[in-house]
């Protein structure tokens, strides 16, 4: 047995098992030596991708397969159709890594989640332009893990290009980079013409609290779009509402003796201060409507609390009306589970 099996071995695991994960190589066989990968190293990766050609879960975690690893790993991905779960995290790759990769992603069919969090793709932007081009079309990947990569307001610039294309990302995570002010806006203006993702990471990466607050306005809008989307509200020809786009005419001007703030009560919960909005509607808005129906006039409720959320100046009238949208999210999302696990337990 060659040095990589004793060690798998010794710890109680059969080599190239699909239980075995790579992180647990020995350094001196899959370090890279010198920058280049050795014969042994590299005989080790493509061991353990060849006995695992047909899982849906391959990890590389902590292997240090670097630049030099990825053409492997490249051929890999471009020729199987099985794997969905491709985890490099902590790799040391870099721009050239990145790009090489990317080539063999654009071929693939069947991945759904790609982790690159602890990388260097960042330090050259030709990475991340390279990845960001082969997501731009890409119909499978639904979840990116670009955290903590020395992604700029440049790569964040092709991050918000490539957002405008996309329609199947859900959740994007490119937290701990340099993203700055500017790659923030970047971002933002990528995202007001996505309509798929529902999460997006931003923690330490110095966008700014507005750039923040407009993120998560258009996150919620887009995970309100998804739920009327799955409730199966109206028919194939029927739109989803939209927000309007923000207008100096679409606020109507207060009358002198409106009041310009009225703080909200800080004794009541969210859920009293929702009850309350509801309770002050019309009555056409509240009133009771079946299924699909129902979910509509919900979202259009929704809809309409985060534009006053949008169109608001005050900090205080915008985090009241933030909250009142976040707990009505979150009371969408429960009774879509609910149905869901009500459904299931009826097909059983």
């Amino acid at each position: 047995a060659s040095v990589g099996e004793s060690r798998f071995v010794s710890r109680g695991l059969k080599f190239g098992s699909p239980s075995a994960v790579v992180r647990l190589f020995p350094a001196a066989v899959l370090c890279p030596v010198g920058g280049t990968f050795s014969m042994q190293s590299l005989t080790s990766l493509l061991s353990h991708l060849e006995t695992n050609r047909d899982s849906p879960t391959i990890s590389l975690a902590y292997a240090s397969v670097g630049d030099d690893g990825m053409a492997e790993v490249s051929r890999f991905v471009r020729d199987n159709s099985f794997v969905k779960y491709l985890d490099l995290r902590g790799n040391n790759i870099a721009a050239k890594g990145a790009v090489t990769l990317s080539n063999g992603l654009k071929l693939n069919r069947s991945l759904r989640s790609l982790n690159l969090k602890w990388n260097q793709i960042g330090r050259d932007n030709t990475g991340v332009q390279a990845l960001c081009e082969m997501l731009r079309t890409n119909v499978t990947i639904s979840h990116v893990d670009f955290r903590n990569n020395r992604i700029n307001n440049v790569g964040a610039t092709y991050i918000g290009e490539m957002l405008r294309e996309n329609t199947t990302i859900t959740h994007l995570d490119v937290s701990w980079n340099d993203l700055g002010v500017d790659g923030g806006l970047a971002l933002l203006e990528g995202l007001k013409h996505n309509s798929t993702l529902v999460d997006c990471q931003l923690s330490g990466s110095k966008v700014g609290e507005e750039a923040l607050h407009e993120v998560a306005f258009l996150l919620r809008r887009n995970r309100a779009a998804a739920t009327y989307k799955v409730a199966g509200a109206g028919s194939a020809n029927s739109p989803v509402p939209q927000i309007a786009p923000q207008s100096s005419d679409a606020v109507a001007p207060r009358t002198p003796r409106e009041p310009a703030f009225r703080p909200p009560d800080q004794s009541k919960t969210v859920a009293d201060r929702a009850s309350s909005a509801r309770a002050a509607a019309p009555a056409a808005s509240v009133a009771v409507v079946p299924g699909a129906a129902r979910s509509r006039t919900d979202n259009n409720i929704l809809l309409k609390l985060m534009q006053k959320e949008r169109e608001t100046v005050l900090p205080e009238d915008k985090a009241f009306y933030s909250e009142v949208a976040e707990y009505i999210d979150r009371i969408h999302m429960e009774s879509m589970r609910h149905k869901q696990v009500t459904c299931g337990k009826g097909g059983v």
